[in-house]
């Protein structure tokens, strides 16, 4: 099984190359933190602060679709 981390500063995948959050990602912490959407958006929103600084290019509003709003939206 790939292991589906993110590879900094780019945030891509290194198992599938996409951005990371990819959503085979996506789908092992929605399993992981089934019990506790509170507690992987706090995970997650530590590493939105790291891409933040790295991908300073990107928008906010597209930061935090892909690293919470996802979750927001129901992905968990």
């Amino acid at each position: 099984m790939l292991a589906h981390l993110a590879a900094r500063p780019a945030w891509t995948c290194t198992g599938c190359g996409e951005p990371w959050p990819c959503p085979a990602r996506r789908a092992r912490l929605s399993t992981e933190y089934a019990d506790s959407r509170l507690s992987l958006l706090v995970y997650l929103a530590g590493y939105l602060l790291d891409a933040a600084a790295d991908l300073r290019h990107l928008p906010a509003d597209e930061l935090y679709a892909r690293f919470l709003g996802w979750v927001i939206r129901g992905g968990i």
